[in-house]
């Protein structure tokens, strides 16, 4: 916050950080903030999960707890890269569909 608030001082942007200090405090939240938002909720479930089983004995590794947040938040890395690659994958296999079909619409050879 104060590294925004500097940085918007520098640039004479002050007003530019008070709407969005507004924004946050309204509970309008920008797109990348709601990301960042699953991830941090994921690491923090995938870190109880992993104390639970810890703590429950399933997992017997005395050294283990100290490195359940770096293994849940490897897990939430993994579990989102494969989510970004299923959802770009899927989002340019539609592009490609609707401009596949943009094109068949538009052949005069078709009519």
């Amino acid at each position: 916050m104060t590294t925004d608030l500097f940085r918007a001082t520098c640039e004479g942007g002050y007003a530019d950080l008070h709407k969005n200090i507004h924004r946050q405090v309204r509970g309008e939240v920008r797109q990348g903030q709601e990301m960042v938002r699953a991830v941090a909720a994921a690491v923090a479930a995938l870190t109880l999960v992993l104390t639970m089983l810890r703590l429950g004995g399933a997992i017997d590794w005395p050294w283990f707890w100290v490195t359940i947040p770096l293994w849940a938040s490897v897990l939430a890395l993994i579990a989102s890269w494969v989510l970004f690659i299923v959802v770009f994958g899927a989002a340019m296999l539609r592009r490609e569909a609707d401009i596949e079909a943009s094109t068949k619409r538009s052949d005069p050879r078709d009519d």
